[in-house]
């Protein structure tokens, strides 16, 4: 177990509540200054076209629509606690949920949860991703002594409204592919998935998860998703 002062100036409790016995503390949960950035996050099923709710990621249980009363917001993914029917919906089996962790780590594992598929319906099996693919952001400059050779997207790919992000997330910056796996619901309650071994050295403070496709359902949904990984200094 890590000592006392770790680098992110949290207490001995931080590990006690996060650490998986062989992966780490998970480095994008929200209790422990992880967050979603809305605006390059995939629209909320559900939402009404005026909502400023997603816009307000920040603003857990923030209402800004009656209609809206109902929706899970997209927090619930980096949530601690997992609760069946509780899960982040979009809209077909493509979108993707960008995640700021709370330190800068080189990611080794993202670790997907999901309920036992025995006490859930055959349709909320159907909306678990199934192809994901896994980014992180990192400095473009870094990337471009590498001899190795990475699939990247630009910085700007996945914004998805005309907000303007903050140009000190993205500047310099640029989206390398992390890990390509497929997802079945059926096989664990908790499943985690390795980086690829090229980019284990990269580090980064930004993650998406990117869905492609689902179990064949019209919609998505997503339960926790963890980021293990080493703290880099």
């Amino acid at each position: 177990m890590p000592g006392s002062d770790c680098a992110l100036n949290c207490d001995a409790g931080f590990y006690h509540n996060l650490w998986f016995p062989s992966l780490g503390p998970d480095f994008a949960l929200g209790t422990a200054g992880g967050n979603v950035i809305a605006e390059m996050t995939t629209r909320t099923l559900g939402l009404s076209a005026s909502s400023t709710y997603q816009s307000s990621a920040a603003a857990w249980g923030a209402y800004y629509q009656v209609g809206d009363l109902d929706v899970v917001p997209p927090l619930v993914v980096i949530d601690d606690q997992m609760r069946i029917g509780q899960c982040w919906s979009f809209a077909h089996d493509r979108g993707h949920i960008t995640i700021q962790l709370v330190a800068p780590i080189n990611v080794t594992h993202f670790t997907f949860y999901y309920p036992d598929h025995q006490e859930i319906r055959i349709l909320d099996l159907q909306t678990a991703p199934r192809n994901v693919v896994a980014w992180i952001l990192v400095d473009e400059a870094a990337l471009a002594v590498r001899r190795k050779v990475h699939v990247t997207q630009p910085a700007q790919y996945f914004v998805r409204t005309k907000k303007t992000v903050d140009p000190t997330l993205i500047s310099g910056k640029v989206f390398v592919q992390a890990a390509n796996f497929e997802f079945n619901p059926k096989k664990a309650v908790k499943q985690s998935f390795k980086t690829d071994v090229a980019v284990k050295d990269l580090t980064t403070s930004v993650v998406v998860v990117q869905v492609s496709t689902n179990w064949g359902a019209g919609h998505t949904c997503l339960y926790r998703i963890a980021v293990n990984g080493e703290e880099t200094f």
